[in-house]
């Protein structure tokens, strides 16, 4: 009796997750206008700038899978003594955006352990930031930040409202 019990609340919660509707994103906004209005959202008591080419190729270039990427935009804060950072990659396709993941994890890893050893003799009010890094993935698109939670909060809300399909 325990047995079927069992399987039969298993089935309920398959179908129950089968009809959870997946959230759904469309792929044809620029990496650089999501940045554009993530820093909008944020608000301008901070002053970002864009990386340029040659940061993307220093940091990403080698992986095999920065050839997924279509675009990217790589902000960061002007203000020496602070960690704000922020990457959007809009990926060829859902299927490439594990490799991206993997490669902006990795960047993330190294940098927040870079930042660690700054933050812990310059700023050390940044160490909450650093230790809420993390990456997301909305459909086509991979975002890695280093931001204090509510500045993370607004800035994936102004991504997904950006790119989410109205449902």
């Amino acid at each position: 009796m325990k047995k079927i019990l069992t399987v039969c609340l298993a089935l309920i919660c398959l179908t129950l997750c089968a009809c959870t509707p997946k959230k759904q994103y469309v792929d044809n906004v620029a990496s650089s206008a999501l940045a554009d209005n993530v820093i909008a959202a944020i608000g301008a008591s901070e002053d970002y700038m864009s990386a340029d080419a040659d940061h993307y190729d220093f940091y990403f270039g080698e992986s095999s899978a920065s050839a997924s990427v279509l675009d990217h935009a790589l902000i960061f804060s002007r203000a020496e003594t602070d960690v704000n950072e922020f990457g959007i990659f809009r990926v060829k396709s859902e299927a490439d955006v594990t490799g991206v993941r993997d490669m902006v994890q990795a960047y993330l890893d190294d940098q927040t352990a870079n930042l660690r050893s700054f933050a812990a003799n310059y700023s050390p009010t940044d160490m909450a930031k650093i230790d809420n890094a993390g990456v997301e993935v909305y459909g086509c698109y991979v975002v890695y930040y280093i931001l204090g939670a509510e500045e993370e909060a607004t800035a994936l809300d102004a991504i997904k409202k950006s790119i989410a399909v109205n449902q």
